[in-house]
């Protein structure tokens, strides 16, 4: 309500603000609305999911579909809206989901894709952050840094930022070392249960498996 210049955001009842929101994508003409972060109507204890929300965004899409497009973007735990009200289903095309990047025994190819997606940051914090070449794409710091992150980008991208900026504030650490990576590891990861292992330890690189607890999902939101 408030992006929308509300003065009194919290005034009214969740219908009285729905009608709102619908009012303002008419009178601004809107083409495409996007809602970020839906997998918090999951909660993240027991793993249900708040239906008097999910009945909302349907009562909005039933609104505004035909003039305006939507778009709800969220981490896996999303998927969880859609099995559960399987009314949702129906409004959607085909979910456009991004998947973590393979490991080297999984798909080869798709492994070379995130080595490459390594090195362009390798690259970038020579030219942009005076870092020294990290090597962080060569196959042992790739595999721990693809189990810390289960290959997904945003989180791969996030604990090289994070190491990147700790490296920056000691000032005397010319390259991300696995040393640093393990202790922004354990940083980024502080409160979550389901972190097992740092890969950054370990003699060998290690497999996602034993790095995570079935329960990762919420870690990664």
């Amino acid at each position: 309500m408030s992006a929308l210049g509300d003065i009194d955001p919290e005034r009214g009842t969740a219908a009285f603000k729905q009608r709102r929101v619908i009012e303002a994508v008419r009178e601004r003409k809107t083409k495409l609305l996007i809602i970020d972060e839906v997998q918090r109507l999951v909660a993240k204890d027991q793993g249900k999911v708040a239906h008097a929300v999910a009945d909302w965004i349907q009562e909005l899409m039933n609104e505004i579909s035909r003039s305006c497009g939507i778009i709800l973007v969220g981490t896996t735990r999303a998927r969880r809206i859609f099995i559960r009200n399987g009314h949702l289903i129906g409004r959607n095309v085909p979910a456009l989901e991004m998947k973590p990047y393979a490991t080297r025994h999984d798909d080869p190819s798709d492994w070379k894709l995130y080595r490459s997606y390594l090195m362009t940051f390798d690259s970038e914090l020579q030219r942009l952050g005076g870092f020294q070449k990290s090597h962080l794409h060569e196959e042992d710091m790739a595999s721990r840094i693809h189990a810390a992150a289960r290959g997904y980008p945003g989180a791969t991208a996030r604990l090289i930022h994070i190491t990147s900026e700790a490296a920056m504030r000691l000032g005397d650490q010319p390259t991300l070392s696995r040393e640093l990576f393990a202790h922004c590891f354990d940083e980024m990861w502080k409160f979550s249960d389901a972190k097992v292992v740092n890969p950054f330890l370990t003699p060998k690189p290690p497999a996602v498996e034993l790095v995570w607890t079935k329960d990762w999902e919420t870690s990664f939101d």
